[in-house]
């Protein structure tokens, strides 16, 4: 069977539910039973990404890097919401540019320091978010939305 004649198939026998099998790096069997609606083509010959960190063999995802890089860069944010308002959450802005006090040269270099890292790493995050897109298009353009029998006139006042 071809990835064509597969989500024929699943087209034809409206099939909402699809159960991919395969082994671990064990060779205990697993599987993942996920909405036939994401695949396409694409999924069948390339291959698709999903969470293995439960799976025996495979990285706990607090041990997986893209994880780590996630942790890193919220953290990064928190510093520099620290830094410009005084506390790590929710800072509040009392100015326009949303900075209440004077960032000193040093907080200014530790920030610089982590900057270039920082910025490679969310491209990265970014260069994920693409391919997951173009693995799926139909999915990602139509996420969050939803029929609604509300009207709202959004213009000027």
């Amino acid at each position: 069977m071809n990835a064509a004649s597969i989500l024929k198939q699943i087209k034809d026998e409206e099939i909402r539910y699809v159960d991919l099998r395969f082994t671990d790096p064990k060779g205990k069997w697993q599987h993942l039973t996920m909405v036939a609606s994401v695949l396409g083509e694409g999924e069948l010959e390339d291959g698709l990404m999903f969470d293995g960190s439960s799976i025996a063999g495979w990285k706990a995802i607090n041990e997986s890097d893209i994880a780590k890089k996630g942790i890193f860069l919220r953290k990064f944010g928190q510093e520099i919401i620290r830094i410009t308002s005084g506390k790590r959450v929710h800072g509040t802005g009392a100015i326009p540019g949303g900075i209440n006090k004077l960032v000193t040269a040093a907080e200014r270099d530790s920030l610089k320091r982590d900057l270039p890292q920082m910025l490679q790493w969310a491209q990265d995050s970014v260069d994920i978010a693409k391919q997951l897109h173009a693995q799926n298009p139909a999915l990602y353009n139509q996420f969050g939305t939803f029929r609604s029998k509300r009207f709202m006139w959004l213009g000027k006042a």
